[in-house]
């Protein structure tokens, strides 16, 4: 039986009704039982990045997290652009993972939305690739708008942009074996 795939999804807000929380949900519900994907519980309840934290005494939902991030096969960002940067709660989640390697050769797609440019994608896109994590072109994905997302029967009305996160969903699960050196 080939193995499912654990993709574990950050979401850049913690709204219970965001278009970015219904992609996600859609691309979960999408699988085509090759890989499950969770939204991670954690981002929101992290707290601010201190330093002065060692290996020993980093607070619970630190480690927890850090965890999570180890036992999933690849990850997916999905995050609006937060006045210009990416949001706070990313990027602390990301500073609590700067001392480690989990992203280090980690399969990494990156959806990101913006009504305004391309700035917090490009300096998400520039942060994942410093820490050394496996996202290429195709792993990637920046939507102009989220407004239109879904009906409100929750279904996605745009077609274009199905076919696009289908595609980088692919890209994202054939790095997956290729880096766990299978075929």
């Amino acid at each position: 039986m080939p193995a499912v795939f654990n993709v574990l999804a950050l979401l850049g807000n913690n709204a219970q009704t965001s278009a970015h929380r219904s992609i996600l949900e859609y691309l979960g519900m999408r699988s085509d039982g090759s890989y499950s994907l969770s939204i991670s519980d954690w981002p929101p309840m992290l707290p601010h990045f201190n330093p002065d934290f060692g290996v020993h005494d980093l607070p619970i939902e630190v480690g927890m997290f850090r965890e999570e991030i180890e036992l999933a096969d690849a990850v997916i960002f999905c995050v609006p652009e937060s006045a210009g940067s990416m949001p706070g709660m990313i990027k602390n989640c990301l500073e609590w993972t700067l001392s480690t390697s989990l992203f280090s050769g980690k399969p990494i797609a990156l959806i990101s939305t913006s009504d305004a440019g391309d700035e917090a994608h490009t300096l998400l896109l520039r942060t994942l690739r410093a820490m050394e994590a496996d996202v290429s072109k195709e792993q990637t994905l920046l939507i102009a708008e989220t407004g239109m997302w879904s009906n409100e029967r929750d279904e996605p009305v745009d077609a274009q942009l199905v076919t696009e996160l289908e595609g980088l969903t692919s890209a994202l699960l054939e790095r997956i074996p290729t880096l766990r050196g299978q075929s």
